[in-house]
């Protein structure tokens, strides 16, 4: 097994393309990792002796993402329940990853009285650009105010040097679970996408694009309110300077793959296209209970490029592919374009198609025939149409008995008619 004295589970420069494969990995059910380790790509070979010592490691094959599952070994002393980190007061861990961890906390210096998810970075990173993306970080949360995006309060740096960055609070459940338990109608999941789509285009509105959207970075309250959270690798899209293309080669494939556009793949240029590819993902996944890359099980094959997506209806259960097919399909294959150019120009464009899907318009993703045209237009004003047709109905059987009435009325006068000219052919007859 390899060692090293420093606290990470590998060299220090191998770091961040190692926390990337180890989320990756940690993905995959226990009885695909050793085959996806011997897999990997020959410009990883460098990491999988790390690889292979941490995941036969005890106790880390439960380890999720960056807010969900336990602590590496070799952070778990770092921090300890009570300990003070600046003004806060460390009450339980909630969730930890390759880059930190992050803790329960409550102010501790009596100026008021508040509960925050504390964001620690492990000691060994603050250094070089790494700390630069934490500061990055900092400074994106402290500029977007959203109602669906976890709030940012505070930032400091504690007696020891140690930054942390105090966010709101969230008890929630990854949206994907939420749906899941709730067994959440279509419509309803469409409801929490565009709550999603909403939160993003807040921050694309001030020029940032988040770059690692997934489940477990969106959480959902009990009142089933969506919490964007994690902003620590996003981009700032007007910002090219040195610094800032330093920060994307550290960060390598940052992205988690299952939800990373192709341009991300193989670092391309970032865009709100890749935000707009990330919600497609999820959304896929959200509408037909399976991930969009579930045959790519295995991180080098998720690396290969990427081409069109398969049809939602295609992956969901028989009794929802009716519900899929047409708009829903055509909404999520735009959205998941390989090429950027051709995806929704901005998460506004998306949202605005799928409440367009809800209201039984005409979509922006596909051409539609005048027949279906005249369907969308039935749907959509069925309680007028209908008191039409039976206003229609009464009046053309108001008309079919005035006729009927007429007939009749006509035939009794023929009869008259008849009869008196028997009668007066009687009499004439008798005269």
């Amino acid at each position: 097994m390899p060692s090293s004295k420093n606290t990470l589970p590998c060299p220090p420069h191998l770091w961040p393309q190692f926390s990337t494969l180890l989320d990756a990995a940690l993905d995959l059910e226990a009885g695909e990792r050793r085959h996806w380790l011997a897999s990997l790509p020959a410009q990883h070979a460098e990491l999988k002796p790390w690889l292979a010592a941490v995941l036969e490691a005890d106790g880390l094959i439960a380890t999720h993402d960056y807010l969900k599952g336990p602590v590496l070994p070799a952070a778990a002393s770092d921090f300890a329940e009570g300990q003070r980190i600046g003004p806060w007061r460390l009450l339980r861990t909630i969730g930890s990853g390759g880059m930190g961890v992050v803790w329960l906390a409550e102010r501790a210096d009596g100026a008021y009285t508040r509960e925050v998810a504390l964001k620690l970075p492990h000691a060994h990173l603050i250094a070089g650009a790494l700390k630069s993306r934490f500061a990055r970080e900092r400074n994106f949360l402290a500029g977007l105010d959203h109602p669906h995006i976890a709030r940012f309060y505070d930032a400091g740096l504690a007696e020891d040097g140690q930054p942390w960055l105090a966010l709101e609070y969230v008890e929630g459940e990854p949206i994907t679970a939420y749906c899941a338990t709730r067994q959440l109608d279509l419509a309803a999941r469409i409801a929490l996408i565009q709550q999603v789509a909403s939160a993003v285009q807040a921050a694309h509105a001030r020029l940032i694009v988040h770059r690692d959207l997934k489940p477990a970075n969106v959480l959902v309250t009990a009142e089933g309110q969506v919490k964007l959270l994690d902003f620590g690798i996003a981009k700032l899209l007007d910002d090219d300077s040195e610094e800032a293309g330093a920060l994307t080669q550290a960060s390598g494939r940052v992205a988690t793959p299952d939800y990373a556009a192709p341009e991300q793949l193989v670092v391309g240029a970032i865009t709100v296209a890749t935000d707009v590819f990330a919600l497609g993902a999820m959304s896929f996944e959200l509408l037909t209970g399976s991930k969009l890359f579930a045959s790519r099980s295995r991180l080098g094959a998720m690396l290969d490029e990427r081409g069109d997506a398969p049809l939602a209806s295609s992956r969901a259960p028989r009794a929802q592919q009716a519900a899929l097919r047409g708009d829903l399909d055509a909404i999520l294959a735009k959205s998941l374009e390989p090429d950027p150019g051709k995806r929704y120009a901005s998460m506004e464009g998306f949202a605005s198609d799928l409440a367009r899907h809800l209201a039984h318009l005409p979509i922006v993703a596909r051409r539609i025939t005048r027949r279906q045209r005249t369907t969308k237009f039935i749907r959509r004003n069925r309680a007028p149409l209908g008191f039409a047709a039976l206003l229609l109905l009464v009046l053309a059987g108001g008309i079919a008995g005035v006729l009927w009435q007429a007939r009749e009325a006509q035939a009794q006068a023929r009869r008259a008619e008849a009869v008196k000219d028997f009668l007066i052919g009687v009499f004439k007859a008798s005269d």
